[in-house]
């Protein structure tokens, strides 16, 4: 911009949020989609957090599908010797 002429940055700030406007006001919507809602979630990743959400969304009475690359559930924290939360 003009860092010395504040009166012309001004108008070109102007200007350029005026076309800005006018470019939007032409814009329509690439497609028009339509999606179906069911009552069901699909949780990708066996971890800490992907158990925790599935357990969340289950006691919701939302149906959970959870699946996880790996042969077991939360394969990076078995190998933890202390519990991740202390009992309060």
């Amino acid at each position: 911009m003009h860092m010395h002429e504040k009166a012309v940055s001004t108008e070109k700030a102007k200007d350029l949020v005026r076309m800005a406007a006018t470019r939007a006001r032409l814009l329509q919507p690439l497609y028009r989609a339509s999606y179906s809602v069911t009552g069901a979630a699909l949780v990708i990743g066996g971890g800490v957090a992907g158990m925790t959400s599935s357990l969340a969304l289950a006691r919701q009475g939302i149906k959970v599908y959870l699946i996880e690359k790996g042969g077991v559930l939360g394969d990076c924290v078995r190998g933890f010797r202390k519990p991740l939360r202390e009992k309060m």
